[in-house]
């Protein structure tokens, strides 16, 4: 993060980045927790979806750093309600004993997910492409 100088005394911007990333994913479980007694999953899961592709590109585009953390945050709050929504959605059209089952291999998924995430950063150099990459395959869900 060069670009927005974020070194010596600047650092602490970097770790303010990631708090208010961590905060929307909490502010984005909570939203959704109450949003699912009103509305179904797939209409919370489908707008999350085009929120998280949105403001994705838009953290890849983001002139300033201050907007760029804002969209983190939007991206961070859509995806806690497509993880919230899909696992509401896998859990839910299953029974028994494979409730259980569909809900564990659901968050495996998302540790697959952060492991490949190194196998991006090596392909992607730039941090913008990256953003990109991690960002735009959300399509193919809608």
């Amino acid at each position: 993060m060069f670009q927005w100088h974020l070194v010596c005394e600047r650092q602490v911007l970097v770790v303010i980045s990631q708090f208010l990333y961590l905060l929307g994913i909490l502010v984005g479980g909570f939203v959704c927790w109450r949003l699912l007694f009103r509305y179904s999953p797939r209409t919370i899961m489908i707008s999350a979806l085009v929120v998280q592709v949105l403001a994705g590109v838009g953290v890849a585009y983001a002139p300033h750093f201050e907007i760029q953390v804002t969209l983190r945050f939007i991206t961070a709050v859509a995806c806690a309600h497509m993880f919230t929504c899909g696992y509401v959605i896998c859990t839910d059209i299953t029974g028994g004993w494979w409730k259980q089952a569909t809900g564990a291999c659901y968050e495996h998924m998302w540790s697959l997910g952060v492991i490949t995430l190194p196998i991006l950063t090596s392909m992607f150099t730039d941090w913008r492409n990256l953003q990109l990459a991690i960002s735009l395959p959300t399509l193919l869900l809608l």
